[in-house]
């Protein structure tokens, strides 16, 4: 079965939390990759088995819409 991949930058802001229960509620298979620019994960979300966690050493700001 095909998949797809999900990005998301972020920041760390609260509204992480919605962005990945947004990805866990698709139907779709996909694995969720999740950038955190500057800044050190916080691992007490709820990850799912597919996610993959980078960590950006420094705040290289991609993007506009960060999460």
């Amino acid at each position: 079965m095909k998949t797809v991949a999900v990005v998301t930058a972020t920041t760390g802001r609260v509204e992480l939390q919605q962005a990945i229960d947004s990805v866990a509620r698709q139907t779709y298979p996909c694995r969720h990759y999740i950038f955190f620019d500057g800044v050190t994960p916080p691992y007490n979300l709820g990850y799912s088995f597919d996610t993959r966690i980078v960590e950006l050493p420094v705040k290289t700001e991609i993007g506009r819409a960060h999460v």
